[in-house]
């Protein structure tokens, strides 16, 4: 469905992101904060916009055309309640002050349809004072708002933010894909597999490889930041396919998962991630981290 209006969406690597975008606009169950990863911010943008769309379309069903909303998207591309937040200054990054603005701005009352949607493109230079600022609105919003964030890598934004939205990643035609996201997804896979194994050996070697001489380095609390937050979004998608979404692979870590653990046990692995996030920015000792986090995680596994 989603391939018609954004081709580009029509490759493989995005099977299950479609498989649960399209869940999600079917049953009318879009989240009121979206973050979109992908390494092409112009099509990050498209998508965004789609999203935006689907929220407010009034279909019979959705996406069919019939509806104002569709109707203004299909021929203008735009809508007076997809509100497009800008940045200024020579980054380009949206200023704390138009966060502020914006916490009385999505209050006010639809101007056409019935909500709202704020785009926030490009986040990847975002300041931590914007976001924090943004922060209390982007979980508590009013009524039928959402909020789209769009940005190259999900690790720019903060932990705070990422975890109180649905991460989508896109893989876009020719775009480069962020070799660092790359290499932790790839570990957060083997990591994830071998936590919810019978053996614990496994996920205690993959550990180890963070404890090395150069532990005090501040590169590796950076692998371990970007480990934590890959394993989120694998936890994720593994509950999403628990629930009967498609996966782009059977044999893939999150599908792994799903069939291996029922759905309260990957959630519990996911309750454990805040407060290891958390010890990790606490400077606690990187071996005594490492040996912590496969532990909890696997005690909250079930093994």
């Amino acid at each position: 469905m989603l391939e018609s209006f954004l081709p580009e969406l029509a490759l493989p690597e995005n099977s299950q992101l479609l498989g649960q975008l399209e869940s999600m606009i079917t049953e009318r169950r879009l989240p009121h904060a979206i973050i979109i990863e992908g390494a092409d911010g112009e099509l990050n943008g498209r998508l965004a916009r789609l999203c935006a769309r689907a929220f407010l379309c009034s279909c019979e069903r959705p996406l069919e055309g019939e509806c104002r909303v569709c109707r203004l998207m299909a021929t203008y591309g735009a809508h007076a309640d997809i509100v497009k937040v800008e940045g200024s200054g020579k980054t380009g990054a949206i200023p704390v002050d138009t966060i502020r603005d914006l916490n009385e701005q999505a209050r006010r009352i639809p101007a056409d349809a019935d909500g709202q949607v704020y785009l926030l493109e490009d986040c990847d230079n975002m300041q931590p004072p914007a976001q924090n600022a943004f922060l209390k609105l982007f979980e508590e919003p009013p009524p039928r708002v959402m909020f789209v964030v769009t940005c190259r890598s999900a690790m720019n934004l903060l932990e705070t933010i990422r975890s109180r939205a649905c991460l989508l990643r896109a893989s876009w035609p020719g775009a480069a894909p962020d070799e660092d996201a790359v290499r932790a997804a790839e570990l957060a896979g083997r990591f994830a597999v071998a936590l919810v194994s019978a053996s614990e050996a496994d996920a205690l070697m993959l550990t180890g490889t963070f404890s090395r001489p150069a532990a005090k380095n501040p590169q590796v609390r950076k692998e371990l930041a970007a480990l934590l937050s890959a394993m989120r979004s694998l936890l994720r998608d593994a509950l999403v396919i628990g629930a009967g979404a498609p996966s782009d692979t059977e044999n893939g870590p999150a599908a792994v998962i799903a069939g291996t653990l029922p759905p309260e046990r990957v959630a519990a692995m996911l309750d454990e991630l805040p407060a290891l996030e958390q010890a990790l920015r606490t400077n606690a000792p990187i071996p005594l981290f490492t040996t912590a986090m496969c532990v909890r995680l696997r005690r909250a596994a079930g093994r």
